[in-house]
């Protein structure tokens, strides 16, 4: 697969959930507000997840299964580049991110679905972070190291703000996206900054 291509591939899966989970909640909005949720207090069960209940959950998981596959595959590309610590933790990110998409009910078999959805999103903040944090030291030779580290630094505090505010009852719903957002805007980023920088390095090496 070529170099450009594959770095695309993290465009699409941060890309996926920035405009499907905006544009599927509209769709739903009417259902959302008849289950009591709101988007602004905590609830007791939290936008995203809800969505996967609603009318179109259908679509919901197929959006994240999208990102978690073009997530799995921009993090085999990280390897290539020498980005060997970011490119483990953004795949074991994107399987995260697979299992996220599980509908949290219990399941009739008595298999508590909502358990396994619960701990991969746990394990979605866990590995990004991760991810982030390697990225800031195993880009250093790229042409845009500095852009990635700076990209890097503020998804980190806008997630672990959010990630505080979001236990705070009379925000807790409004601070989610203080965390959904800037993880997948982050995964966006990166791929654009390391795409770029790829062209900046071949230009350099044909140069010379």
């Amino acid at each position: 697969m070529p170099t450009d291509a594959s770095r695309l591939l993290g465009l699409a899966s941060g890309g996926t959930i920035i405009v499907a989970l905006p544009l599927l909640t509209v769709l739903d909005r009417a259902w959302l507000l008849d289950q009591g949720w709101s988007p602004v207090t905590h609830n007791r069960l939290q936008w995203p997840s809800l969505l996967l209940l609603g009318p179109h959950g259908w679509a919901v998981a197929a959006a994240l299964l999208s990102s978690a596959a073009c997530g799995l595959a921009f993090a085999m590309t990280l390897r290539t580049r020498g980005c060997r610590r970011t490119g483990m933790w953004a795949g074991l990110m994107a399987c995260n991110v697979a299992l996220v998409s599980i509908p949290p009910v219990d399941d009739a078999r008595g298999l508590k679905l909502v358990v396994i959805h619960n701990v991969a999103y746990v394990g979605v903040l866990a590995t990004w972070a991760l991810a982030a944090q390697a990225a800031m030291t195993e880009t250093q030779l790229l042409p845009r190291a500095r852009s990635i580290r700076l990209t890097s630094a503020i998804a980190l505090t806008l997630v672990g703000l959010g990630a505080v505010l979001e236990w705070v009852p009379a925000i807790g719903q409004v601070a989610r996206l203080l965390i959904i957002f800037p993880m997948a805007a982050w995964t966006a980023g990166v791929s654009i900054l390391m795409r770029d920088g790829t062209r900046e390095a071949d230009h350099a090496r044909t140069r010379t």
